[in-house]
């Protein structure tokens, strides 16, 4: 149209606002896929699911995770006698317990006293 600088008008815009309806659902739902929602985002300081720069750093060495270190100190303290200790795994119950325990809780709520602990291989 010669009053539109060459544009066209588009009368009916429906195909259009479908399509971009469409693409916006598309890249919603790969974007959820990829990187979850907010609210499956973990609380600040746990330590399982949550990228190494984000875990909370231990007392001893700023670049190492508070759960690496507690789980080197538990086998130096339990293990080292074992023999199998990095090769034969532990009860699959009780590394899940603890492995939701530590998600769920955090490390601080972590009772390491507790018997379901007891094996090094946990």
């Amino acid at each position: 149209m010669p009053g539109h600088g060459g544009c066209r008008v588009i009368l009916s815009d429906e195909p259009s606002l479908k399509a971009a309806t469409m693409w916006r659902g598309k890249v919603v739902h790969s974007w959820k896929k990829f990187h979850g929602s907010l609210a499956s985002l973990p609380p600040k300081g746990h330590s399982m699911g949550v990228p190494l720069s984000d875990c909370p750093p231990s007392l001893d060495n700023q670049y190492v995770p508070w759960l690496v270190s507690l789980c080197t100190r538990v086998v130096e303290a339990k293990g080292l006698e074992t023999v199998g200790v990095y090769r034969i795994p532990g009860n699959s119950a009780a590394v899940a317990a603890l492995s939701h325990a530590v998600a769920c809780q955090g490390l601080e709520a972590l009772d390491l006293g507790d018997s379901r602990w007891g094996d090094v291989h946990v």
